[in-house]
């Protein structure tokens, strides 16, 4: 949804992973009366891993560099 650089991606299911597992190890954010949830960057890591899409392999590599 949006437009970047304010694009969220909101995911029916985890490619690559397994959602009880990754809803364990998900960061949640509070911002004022509402909590966000995002994936933790491990898990963000295996999704994009998996899917193989170009754009997503360059998202790793940026992902391992800024960590």
């Amino acid at each position: 949804m949006g437009n970047p650089p304010l694009r969220v991606d909101v995911m029916m299911e985890i490619p690559g992973g397994d959602f009880e597992e990754a809803w364990k190890r998900r960061n949640t954010v509070s911002i004022g009366d509402d909590r966000i949830h995002f994936i933790s960057r491990e898990d963000l890591i295996s999704v994009k891993l998996a899917s193989g899409r170009e754009q997503d392999l360059k998202d790793v590599e940026g992902i391992k560099k800024n960590s």
